[in-house]
């Protein structure tokens, strides 16, 4: 007599679940790499290099403070991006850093990016 447990997927079956959850996994490990890689990008060049300080009493303060706003919001968002499954999420992530490339960066090089389609119009 062959003992047969109903809940067990056949072999076939079996080893394409295998396949997809290793591509599952890719993938995955794939999201967690480009959310550092926006991260580190955020703050070794933007913070670090495009992102001048200003005093208190300077006039341009409150864009400066400003500016530090949106790039925390968005490392939140990216560090968050790491656990969450939601295309609307990532497209906030996405239309952010459209606007910091687009406030940081001179204009030809934002017009070249846009050409290249890296960017949207």
């Amino acid at each position: 007599m062959i003992l047969q447990v109903p809940f067990l997927p056949s072999l076939p079956q079996a080893s394409k679940q295998s396949e997809l959850l290793c591509e599952l996994r890719g993938l995955v490990q794939q999201k967690q790499q480009d959310a550092r890689s926006i991260l580190q990008l955020l703050v070794e060049y933007f913070l670090g290099e495009r992102l001048v300080p200003v005093g208190p009493m300077e006039p341009q303060y409150a864009a400066y403070v400003s500016s530090l706003a949106n790039h925390h919001r968005l490392m939140r968002l990216v560090a968050a991006e790491e656990q969450v499954d939601d295309a609307g999420h990532s497209e906030t992530i996405q239309n952010m850093v459209y606007g910091i490339i687009r406030v940081h960066l001179p204009a030809d090089d934002v017009a070249n990016f846009v050409q290249m389609g890296f960017i949207e119009p």
